[in-house]
């Protein structure tokens, strides 16, 4: 029976002592983790009570607080002894020792800190301290405990949070100069190590992200704020506060610009709301618009918006500088008179507000203005006064560590550029490229403004001549997205000049197809675009696409007079080429109204008089034209001489080649012609077939005009092709001779040329050679002698025997003759 109660006994105790385990290791636990007031410990309450800014006199009796500074405890006066106290009104009493019961003297934050400190042992009083601290003002010793807190227990979320506004304090206290900025990198370096710890932890929060990319924005680590602030999005970030929102995406748009992806930045800066911020983020939100818009070449825009920042700042000009100083450079990039003399007036207004020889940071933005201004006089030919500024400058910049400034190598290279000397004096052989190599300079050294300087660049060599050069300095501007509508025009108009036409229409479709094309691009409206792509289609011979792109043009600007020739000249152009009279007349009439509107918008215009003056000749004209399809011979109004060769019609074409058997045509001419009147011939094509004619020694052929009456009066036109190419000379009856032959053109893939000969007055003639549309050369013929009649022929001449392989074909002969 013993043994059975022992044994009951003995598990009460065992389930007693398991109780009481984990009852203590509870109260450990909430020792540890949040509950100090077990141990009698409640710091906000004990700060509450003991921290006094003044001392406290208690006297005798009625217990009456007397609260104040005590200036003399013994102040021995009249036999007496008295305590000299000044209250918090600032009065000054007398108090007998003797009526005071007790003194209790003031206590400071700090003093009750440094007290309370050595008795608080968990991580959750340190947290509790550090937040106490942090009301009280004592920011350095909240930051102190708050460390402490974390090498004890770094998986508290709050405590990161409470590091990040410790921090925020700090800076504030900071003030400015070289020192202050010093402290706050080192204080940002710290802090950065804080949220580094926090996210080894796997404490993923948006809040210290965005305030990580915040730090690291500041310190110029531009790629690092971007990959904070994307995980701050990702981790949902546009769940925060409206206020801390907007400054979210107010940093992500700053962010984005200095990465140079501008229509990023734009996108998130317009979704930043302007009541949610205060000044200075209302300052950075504008002047963040103001430079996107300037970078992507919107000047008009960012004008607009730098107005807006000088608003914001009035009553605080000199906080509006930087918006007069880039209002001032975009006055500069346009050039005109009034918008220099503009620029000019805006970076004097910038300079009064900035004293000499006091911070570095007001020497240097003294030598930016400077160097605007020098910039301003030299494009208005001002360069001694240019000159004197740029001196002003360098000897301001010797009084700092700076060796030299972006802005000032681009002034200096500017001004070398177009007084073609060095600021000595000195003259230079070749001033574009030493510009140039001030310009490189200064786009090597920029940080934010890379894009801005190669563009610089590039129009510099624009001016030299060195195309190559220019076209890969404006594929760098391009490549930091620096308005990249206008490097795209640049490099369209490079590629045009050189002839590459696939790169320029590329360049120029892709601004048109730009969902944003500012007002003016380089001085180019958005209908002078449209006109330059159709002009380089027109050369490409799309007469279609040409159409539509002056039509475009047209209809953003129905009197744009370019693109009205332009309309004039392509129905002109397809007049000449119908068959059917009715539906040229048709062509000429349309090509009339587009060209009188032309006129309507400048009578003076000579292209269009020029162009209606042809189309009035044309529609005086009768054209004969003969396509050889209706015959199977000759009609009676051609006349030849075969010479041993046969002349055909074969397959509808007119066709001259050696006869089937073997017969001698070496040194022998064949011709075919036909007589006109002098008085009604103005202009005889012809169009040849090259495709079994050439590569063969010995063989040319060509057209030649001639007096009926005297053989001794005309000229030939001789051709004959080699490996593609085709080569002319001229013989004039009256200078006989061979002349060099002259490479003229590559035979196109179809094998043909039009060759034709115009008379220019009635005692004058001249052949052209003609691929397409483009005229490729031009020759004028001597005068010959008067006659009424004349013969226009073809021929083919044989001088040797090697082959016998071979046929000239005859598409088709037109003929325009005046109106009788």
């Amino acid at each position: 029976m013993e043994n059975v109660l022992e044994k009951v006994f003995r598990k009460k105790m065992n389930r007693l002592r398991i109780k009481m385990n984990r009852l203590l290791i509870c109260i450990f636990l909430c020792s540890l983790y949040g509950i100090p007031s077990l141990f009698g410990l409640d710091i906000a309450q004990e700060f509450a009570q003991k921290v006094r800014d003044y001392d406290l006199v208690v006297l005798r009796g009625s217990r009456a607080v007397w609260e104040g500074v005590i200036l003399n405890p013994s102040l021995a006066k009249d036999g007496k002894i008295y305590i000299q106290f000044r209250d918090r009104r600032g009065m000054t009493s007398l108090i007998e020792k003797d009526r005071v019961l007790k003194i209790i003297p003031k206590m400071t934050a700090e003093e009750l800190y440094f007290k309370l400190r050595s008795q608080i042992k968990t991580a959750q009083q340190r947290l509790e301290l550090a937040g106490v601290c942090f009301n009280r003002g004592l920011f350095l010793q909240a930051l102190v405990e708050l460390k402490v807190a974390l090498a004890m227990d770094p998986k508290r979320k709050v405590a990161y949070r409470m590091a990040s506004d410790i921090y925020a304090r700090l800076y504030k206290n900071l003030g400015e100069g070289e020192e202050a900025k010093g402290a706050y990198r080192e204080l940002a370096k710290e802090e950065l190590l804080i949220y580094q710890l926090a996210e080894r932890h796997k404490i993923l929060d948006p809040v210290l992200y965005y305030r990580a990319a915040k730090i690291y924005d500041s310190l110029g680590l531009v790629a690092a704020a971007d990959l904070y602030l994307k995980k701050s999005f990702a981790q949902g970030a546009e769940n925060f506060p409206p206020s801390l929102l907007q400054r979210a995406y107010l940093l992500r748009g700053e962010v984005f610009l200095k990465q140079n992806k501008v229509e990023d930045a734009l996108k998130y800066l317009e979704k930043v709301e302007e009541e949610e911020l205060d000044f200075e983020e209302k300052y950075r939100l504008w002047m963040a618009k103001a430079n996107a818009s300037f970078q992507k070449g919107d000047f008009d825009q960012a004008l607009a918006n730098y107005n807006q920042v000088l608003e914001l700042c009035r009553g605080k000009e000199k906080k509006g500088v930087d918006a007069w100083i880039a209002m001032g450079t975009i006055y500069y990039l346009r050039g005109t008179k009034q918008d220099l003399e503009r620029a000019e007036e805006l970076f004097y207004n910038a300079l009064r507000y900035f004293e000499v020889d006091q911070t570095l940071e007001n020497i240097l933005k003294t030598v930016q203005i400077l160097s605007n201004l020098s910039l301003v006089y030299t494009a208005e030919g001002k360069f001694r006064q240019s000159a004197n500024f740029l001196k002003q400058a360098k000897t301001l910049l010797k009084k700092t560590h700076y060796r030299s400034m972006t802005i000032l190598d681009l002034a200096e290279g500017f001004l070398i550029l177009v007084q073609g000397k060095t600021l000595s004096g000195r003259k230079l052989s070749d001033p574009f490229r030493q510009a140039a190599s001030y310009y490189r300079q200064a786009a090597r050294e920029s940080v934010d403004k890379k894009g801005f300087f190669y563009f610089l660049t590039a129009k510099t060599y624009l001016q030299s001549g060195d195309l190559s050069k220019a076209e890969e300095h404006f594929k760098l501007a391009l490549r930091y997205n620096f308005s990249p509508l206008d490097s795209m025009l640049e490099l369209a108009k490079i590629a045009y000049k050189r002839k590459k036409l696939n790169k320029a229409i590329r360049y120029l479709r892709y601004i048109t197809q730009s969902k944003k094309i500012p007002p003016s691009l380089a001085g180019y409206s958005k209908a002078d675009i449209y006109y330059f792509l159709g002009r380089v289609l027109l050369e490409k011979k799309n007469h279609l696409l040409a159409k539509a792109a002056f039509s475009s043009a047209l209809s953003l600007d129905p009197v744009h007079q370019p693109s009205l020739n332009g309309m004039g000249y392509i129905y002109y152009t397809e007049a000449r080429r119908q068959r059917s009279s009715q539906n040229r007349e048709n062509l000429l009439q349309k090509a009339q109204t587009y060209l009188k509107k032309s006129l309507s918008v400048d009578p003076r215009d000579a292209y269009a008089r020029r162009l209606l003056t042809n189309i009035q000749a044309v529609k005086a004209l009768k054209v004969w034209t003969s396509r050889f399809e209706k015959f199977k011979r000759l009609s009676r109004f051609w006349q030849t001489d075969p010479q041993g060769m046969v002349i055909a019609i074969e397959q509808k074409r007119l066709v001259i080649r050696p006869p089937a058997t073997e017969g001698k045509i070496t040194g022998k001419t064949a011709k075919v012609w036909r007589q006109t009147e002098r008085a009604k011939m103005v202009r005889w094509e012809v169009e040849l077939d090259f495709s079994d004619f050439q590569g063969e020694e010995g063989l040319e052929g060509g057209i030649y005009l001639e007096n009926a009456s005297s053989n001794a009066s005309g000229a030939v036109l001789r051709l004959f092709a080699k490996q593609n190419k085709v080569f002319y000379y001229v013989v004039e009856y009256a200078r006989p001779g061979m002349l060099e032959p002259q490479e003229v053109a590559t035979l196109p893939p179809h094998r043909r040329v039009r060759l034709a000969i115009v008379q220019t007055n009635p005692a004058q003639a001249s052949f052209a050679f003609v691929v397409g549309d483009a005229q490729l050369a031009n020759v004028e013929v001597l005068s010959f002698h008067r006659s009424s009649q004349l013969h226009l022929g073809i021929y083919v001449s044989q001088t040797s025997s090697k082959s016998r392989n071979w046929k000239l074909k005859v598409e088709k002969v037109r003929i325009f003759k005046k109106r009788s």
